[in-house]
């Protein structure tokens, strides 16, 4: 059996983007039967929110959805994740150029956007709208992903 990969996913604060595509990575695989093919993980760039839990907005979309967060906590990223991680996927430009400045010659971790043709919007200053469309966004993506169709 070959080790499964290990994705993370990242944003500015682990808060809304990044736990959504954690959560709804691990389901989609498991739904697709390949779970075993994959480690699923996300971090932010800050900590602001380490150990806390995510956004209840993005909580109450996704388990509309039949997601489950249960057991998630934020946490931050630091430099180990460039040994662990096999990729690391930003949410936007932002995230995507953090984390690539951070990466150093020899880091294990290729650094990509989840989505090349657009940004994944942070949607904490807007309605509740905008967080039934990022996980609309991040599901679509995911799905297109874990097909390999992407």
């Amino acid at each position: 059996m070959t080790k499964p990969k290990h994705i993370m996913f990242v944003d500015t604060g682990n808060y809304s983007r990044s736990p959504a595509a954690e959560i709804i990575a691990t389901a989609i695989a498991k739904e697709k039967g390949v779970s075993k093919r994959y480690v699923f993980s996300s971090a932010g760039i800050i900590d602001k929110h380490v150990g806390g839990g995510p956004d209840q907005r993005t909580v109450m979309v996704c388990e509309k959805r039949g997601y489950d967060f249960s057991g998630f906590r934020c946490r931050q990223a630091d430099a180990s994740i460039f040994q662990t991680q096999d990729k690391i996927l930003a949410m936007d430009k932002m995230n995507f150029a953090a984390f690539s400045l951070a990466r150093r010659e020899g880091d294990h971790a290729e650094v990509e956007m989840l989505d090349p043709g657009r940004e994944i919007p942070d949607p904490f200053y807007s309605g509740e709208d905008s967080f039934e469309l990022v996980v609309t966004m991040i599901e679509e993506r995911l799905k297109a992903m874990l097909d390999g169709n992407a």
